[in-house]
Parts: structure tokens; C-alpha cells; sequence
């Protein structure tokens, strides 16, 4: 037992450890600010990391993004933030806390009731089934007994209790509210015994007694009492097994009971009341791992051996191994007491001493095993005493390697995170830079605009020698126009205008009408003005349809105009900028192919050797004696001229169809020339590349004709966010600004 002084030095010395934590807590308080604040702006990075995945025409920068893994990493954060809120609660205590663990009825509760001084109404140790269940933390306080009584809310006991029954028993659908779980409970779709055996607790008490205890369960935040006498504690610890009682214990998430502890070296000390592992409630290994996790710095494990069967079995390392899920470094922080029974009829002491010799080759590594009754408050000193000395010689290193432990996951994560930031910082090369965008699409775009005229060019050139369409059309239809309308009067207008216009003359009426017929003649031949035209006006189209599908550069996007008229805008337009192109785009759109200027010398080479009175050979009305065969002059009558008019017609009009059918490929030649020359101006003239190059490179210009260059902006303005969000999550990872230790 401690002398006096033993007792001063160990309190003393228990204080100066717990004042050593709060300048840790302090930096580790800091680093927790800083990682939230790291998830926070790594979070905002990975909303802009899908955006930018989704956006069209980013193939390569959605590749790089791609492989930057912030899903992962934040979850990682996520994960380090929660164990570091973890170990803040194990630091930030004002005692040094001892967790008692054992399977059921193995005198864990009689140890603290020995530790502590307090009775079964407070820690009950009844013989039966477990009777702790809640979990209790013990506090020495020099005042009358008391607890604090910390119930569920809403939430913590739809997901901590009844949601661990339901994922434990596979029952569905989960209740999302108190009403949910206590209009229905489902069927159990299991017939194993264990589990049936779980349903009935969870069916037996939770759902049947739901109306007794659902007031103490409160929505937003959980109900405290903060000073339940002593007399009341056992309602809202002990399990409940009267179906009169109230069972507001099955609402209670935690108990703190306040007490004078027998030795005042231990004021310093908590004692954490674990519920007994091994009966029916579900939940029981949840509660274990988080407060030994938060709340315990020692663990202090209790087993009583059987007096007549005494081995360590599965159950006992499956509990050690469920310990040190929680704590990584539980051999040095954990105590095994072999609780040996008083009693003559149930002497197990050679039960534990066979399990203490055996304890390490069954692979339970404790600092030390040790044989106490725990019922003898003597003997349970002995053993807190034995926890205290050690606690006082290496609580501080076993601080400062566990907290490493977890300082060393942070330093992994900081490696990480900064190798996918680095990702992050090159993910954007070359997104948003209007320069080498340009120079990708202008040289697709002078590739292909090369490649398809020099296709439409060489399918002119291979039918330059093909009649023209349009031109044989209109040719067709003048010459239907000279039989119908052949300009040719009639008898009775012959003899009129004989009377009226010649004087009486029959030779002069014939010359008259030979004037008349040209003239109606010449007027037929002018409408093949349009065929030619028309056949120019369709190339213009063609050239236009070329230019405006173009697929990588949509000069149809400049203007909602087609056909000539497309060619007309793109004239003005170069024209606004100065441009040397708009020579060559005003060149073909104000081509003209017109018969005055191509055929009209051939047509009237024939009118002048046939119908022109002056000209023509046969310029007199005489005709031969069949007899003497000797010209005579004969008189004409209305029939003589109109029979010399027809003849006239006929012969002038087969040598003008003669003419025209020698011409009917002239257009397909023009139309291949007109476009070699337009090709010429726009591809092939000095500097003509500089040209495009100026003219598409404006910011009004670019952007119609390759619409990315509109989004550019927009990326622009991501690309910033990017980068400025980029730039605060490599400033929060600094190293430095996560280090919690010395």
C-alpha cells in the first residue's frame, strides 16, 4: 500500500501529465481547424474537377483529371479528421481514465465497486444475466453521490441502437423516424438461433416498451439530467427485467457518476464501466471500440476462471483482438486481472495460475497479468496501485507513440495529397490558352479548306468538257421560242403593211419583214443570258456549300446567308478588316457569264450573213426560166414573201442551233476557270495564309467559327477558380501546419 508521501507524489504527478496534454490539445486543435478547412477548399476543388469532366470538346484535360484521385483523398481526410477528434477526446480530459473490459459475469463490476466504494444499486453485480447496461464512467468527486444521466436524441438512437439491430438481423426497411419504428417491426428473415434470440430483445423490449421511454428521446439535441441521487441511479444502468418498471434505461446513451473514491491519490482517475461483451444486445462491441478509442488510457482486463474447467478460449482473444482494433498499441496499455474467487466450494485459484502461465502463448500481451479477488477491496488497490505506478512512468511515452501513430497517417496523407495537387497544377495545360487553340484550328482548318477545293476543283476540271445543264436548258427552250415565235406575219398583215408602209411595194415589205423576224429573233437569243447566269449562280452555291460544311472551321457561322449572297457578306466582311482575301471572294461573287459577252458574235455573225437586207446575197426577186434559164424578175405576192420569209428563218435558225450546240460545254469551262481563279486568290497568293490567319484570329471571327473559342472564356473563368482554389489546398497542406507533435 502507498505511504503518505507515495500518495502526494502520485497525485502531484498525475496532474503534471494531464497539464503536459493541453498544449498538445491546443496544436492538435489547430491542425483539426486546418484539415476541416483542407477538406473544405479540396472539396470545392473536386466540384470543379467534374465540371470540368463534363465539358465538350476537353478529351485530353478530362483524361488528366481523371487521374487525380480527390474522391479518395477527401475520404481519407474525412477519416484522419475523425481519428483526430478521437484522440482529441482521449487528451482532452481532466482525468486518466482506466476502462474495465470482460465478457459477462467475470466480476468486472465487483472490481469497480471495490475500486470505487459504491454498492449495486449503483454498479450492479447481481447473480444472473449481465446487469450493467449502459456504459458508466466513475468520478471521484468528495461530495455526496450523484450521476448525470445523458440520454439519446432522436438520431443517435435510431442509428446507434435500433439501426445496429437492424443491420445485425438484415431487417428492412431501416426506420427513418421514431414513428417508423414504432408504427411496425419486420419480420425476422433468419431462423438462426442467435439471432432469433437478438429479435426478441430487440422486439421484447425496444419495440414493446417504446411508448414507456420514446419522451426521454429528444429531436435536436439529447436530454441531460444532471443530478440523479443516488438512490435513483439504478433506473438508468441496471438492465431492466420488471415489466413494471419504466425503462427509461433503455433511452440512456451514458452515465457519469460522481463519488469520493477511499484513496485520494486517484482523483485524478476515471473509471470507465464497459457493458458486459457476450449476451444479446447488439451494439455492445460498437460502444467498446469508440471509448477505448476516446476515453481510456489504460485497459484493464477482468476474467474469472471456471474452478473447474480453466483454459483461454476464442472468446477471450476475440475480445483482445477487438481491443486492439481501437487501440494500436493495447500490449502496452493493458492489464489482465484473473479475478480468483474467495469462496471455499469455488476456489479457482489453480485456474489462475494455469491462465496466467499460459496468457502469452495464447497470444494476449498485456504489461501484467495479475491474480486478485476483485470482491476484496484490498486486493483491488493493489492492483490500481499497480496500474498507477506504471501510468505515472510511461503514460507520456505511450501518449506520445500513439498520438504518433496517428501524426504519421497525417504525414502519408500530406505525401499524397500534395503528389495529386501537383497532378492538379499541370491537369489544365494548355485549357484556356486562346493561343495554342488558335494555332491547332487554323492549321486544320487551312488543311481542310485546301483539301476540298482542291476536290471541287478537280471535279470541275474533269467536267469542264460536259455540256452545261443549265446553259442546254435555256438553249432548248429559244429554240422552241424561234419555231413558235418565229416573228413571220401573216398574209393578210403582209398585204396591209404592203399598203400602209411600203407605198405598195411587195420588195419592200419582203426586206421590212426580213428586218422584223431578226429583230424578233435576237430578242429569243437574249434570254440565254439567263441559263448562263443561272448556271454561274448555281457554282457560286456550290462554292458556298463547300465553305459554310466545312468541319473544322464553321464559316457558316458568320452569317445566316447561303448561295451567292454568303459570298457577298464574306466580301463586305473582309472588306471592313482591309483584307487581301476580299479580292478573291469579290472576284467570284461578282462574276458574270452573259451571252452578249460570250456567244452574241456567233448569233449575229448568222443574222448578218442571212437577215440583213443590205447583206444578203439574194437581194433580188427574180427567178429562173425552166426553159431558157435565164433570170427574170417576177412580181411577188403576199404568199411569194411569206414562203422567203419562212425560208430565211429556217435556214438562219438551224445554223444558230449549229452555233449554240457548239457552246453548250463553253460553261462548264468557265464555271472550272472562274473557280481556278478564286482558288488562286484565297490559297495560293503571297502571304494569302497571313491573311486567314489575321482575319480568323479576331475575337469576333474566332469565336463564331469555332465555338469553343466562346467557351474559352467560360473556361477561362473556370481555369481561375481552378487555380486560385488549386493554390489554397497546396497553402493548407503545408507540412508544418499539420504537425500536432514536437
Amino acid at each position: 500500500m502507498y505511504t503518505n508521501q507515495q500518495r502526494t507524489n502520485i497525485a502531484s504527478r498525475l496532474t503534471e501529465i494531464l497539464e503536459k496534454r493541453k498544449p498538445f490539445i491546443e496544436r492538435l486543435t489547430s491542425v483539426e481547424n486546418h484539415l476541416k478547412t483542407l477538406h473544405s477548399t479540396l472539396l470545392e476543388l473536386e466540384k470543379h474537377r467534374q465540371k470540368l469532366i463534363q465539358l465538350p470538346d476537353n478529351a485530353e484535360i478530362a483524361g488528366n483529371l481523371q487521374q487525380i484521385n480527390f474522391p479518395g483523398l477527401l475520404k481519407r481526410l474525412e477519416f484522419q479528421s475523425n481519428k483526430l477528434a478521437q484522440l482529441h477526446k482521449r487528451f482532452d480530459r481532466g482525468t486518466l481514465n482506466i476502462g474495465v473490459v470482460g465478457l459477462m459475469r467475470q466480476g468486472k463490476s465487483t472490481l469497480l465497486k471495490s475500486l470505487s466504494g459504491l454498492s449495486d444499486d449503483e454498479i450492479p453485480a447481481r447473480e444472473g444475466g449481465a446487469c450493467t447496461a449502459v456504459r458508466s464512467t466513475v468520478y471521484h468527486q468528495n461530495q455526496p453521490t450523484y450521476a448525470r444521466v445523458t440520454f439519446h436524441d432522436e438520431d443517435s438512437f435510431l442509428k446507434e441502437v435500433i439501426g445496429s439491430y437492424y443491420e445485425e438481423l438484415g431487417l428492412a426497411p431501416k426506420p427513418k423516424s421514431l414513428d417508423d419504428f414504432a408504427s411496425q417491426l419486420p419480420e425476422l428473415p433468419s431462423d438462426a438461433a442467435t439471432k432469433k434470440a437478438m429479435y426478441e430483445r430487440l422486439r421484447n423490449e425496444y419495440y414493446a416498451h417504446f411508448n414507456q421511454y420514446r419522451h426521454l428521446l429528444e429531436a435536436n439535441s439529447p436530454r441531460v439530467l444532471d443530478r440523479v441521487s443516488k438512490e435513483e441511479i439504478r433506473n438508468y444502468v441496471v438492465h431492466q427485467q420488471d415489466p413494471n418498471s419504466n425503462f427509461a434505461v433503455l433511452a440512456v446513451r451514458e452515465v457519469e457518476i460522481f463519488c469520493p473514491f477511499s484513496k485520494s491519490e486517484v482523483e485524478k482517475i476515471a473509471l470507465v464501466d464497459i457493458p458486459g461483451l457476450g449476451d444479446l444486445r447488439v451494439g455492445d462491441e460498437k460502444l467498446m471500440l469508440q471509448t477505448l478509442g476516446e476515453r481510456v488510457d489504460v485497459v484493464l482486463f477482468v476474467r474469472r476462471p471456471d474452478p473447474v474447467g480453466y483454459q483461454w478460449e476464442e472468446r477471450d482473444t476475440k475480445l483482445y483482438d477487438t481491443a486492439q482494433k481501437a487501440l494500436n498499441d493495447l500490449p502496452a496499455r493493458s492489464f489482465m486481472v484473473l479475478n480468483k474467487m474467495s469462496s471455499a466450494d469455488q476456489d479457482n485459484s489453480k485456474g489462475c495460475e494455469t491462465l496466467k502461465r499460459t496468457i502469452r502463448e495464447n497470444h494476449i500481451e498485456v504489461v501484467n497479468c495479475v491474480i486478485a479477488d476483485c470482491s476484496n477491496p484490498d486486493q483491488a488497490n493493489q492492483v490500481l496501485e499497480l496500474i498507477l505506478d506504471y501510468l505515472v512512468d510511461n503514460i507520456e511515452d505511450l501518449d506520445s507513440k500513439y498520438a504518433k501513430a496517428y501524426q504519421d497517417h497525417i504525414d502519408i496523407l500530406h505525401r499524397d495529397l500534395e503528389t495529386d495537387l501537383q497532378k492538379a497544377s499541370k491537369a489544365l495545360a494548355g485549357f484556356g490558352d486562346e493561343d495554342q487553340l488558335f494555332v491547332e484550328r487554323f492549321k486544320e482548318f487551312k488543311e481542310e479548306l485546301s483539301d476540298s477545293l482542291e476536290k471541287f476543283l478537280k471535279k470541275l476540271r474533269k467536267n469542264r468538257e460536259t455540256v452545261d445543264p443549265y446553259f442546254k436548258a435555256k438553249v432548248d427552250t429559244v429554240m422552241k421560242a424561234c419555231q413558235s415565235d418565229p416573228g413571220i406575219p401573216e398574209l393578210d398583215e403582209i398585204e396591209r403593211q404592203r399598203t400602209d408602209r411600203f407605198g405598195g411595194s411587195y420588195r419592200s415589205t419582203y426586206y421590212g419583214s426580213i428586218a422584223a423576224m431578226r429583230a424578233n429573233l435576237s430578242k429569243h437569243f437574249l434570254s440565254l443570258n439567263e441559263g448562263l447566269q443561272q448556271s454561274v449562280e448555281q457554282l457560286k452555291s456550290e462554292v458556298t456549300n463547300v465553305l459554310v460544311n466545312l468541319k473544322k472551321g464553321h464559316l457558316g457561322n458568320l452569317t445566316k446567308e447561303r448561295d451567292a449572297k454568303f459570298l457577298g457578306v464574306m466580301t463586305e466582311l473582309l472588306d471592313k478588316y482591309n483584307n487581301q482575301l476580299e479580292l478573291g471572294f469579290r472576284t467570284l461573287w461578282e462574276s458574270q457569264v452573259s451571252y452578249e459577252g460570250l456567244i452574241i458574235h456567233s448569233i449575229r455573225q448568222h443574222f448578218d450573213d442571212e437577215l440583213e437586207p443590205d447583206l444578203i446575197n439574194n437581194n433580188t426577186l427574180s427567178i429562173k426560166n425552166s426553159e431558157s434559164g435565164e433570170s427574170q424578175v417576177e412580181e411577188f405576192n403576199q404568199q411569194e414573201v411569206k414562203n422567203r420569209l419562212e425560208a430565211l428563218h429556217k435556214k438562219v435558225v438551224i445554223k444558230c442551233k449549229e452555233t449554240l450546240d457548239q457552246w453548250l460545254t463553253e460553261p462548264s469551262q468557265v464555271r472550272y476557270f472562274i473557280i481556278g481563279e478564286f482558288f488562286d486568290r484565297i490559297h495560293y497568293a503571297k502571304d494569302i495564309g497571313d491573311q486567314w490567319r489575321t482575319f480568323l484570329r479576331k475575337e469576333e471571327i474566332r469565336s463564331k467559327v469555332w465555338p469553343e473559342f466562346q467557351r474559352l472564356k467560360e473556361h477561362k473563368q473556370i481555369q481561375q477558380e481552378w487555380q486560385n482554389l488549386l493554390q489554397k489546398a497546396i497553402s493548407s497542406n503545408k507540412l508544418e501546419s499539420m504537425q500536432f507533435l514536437n
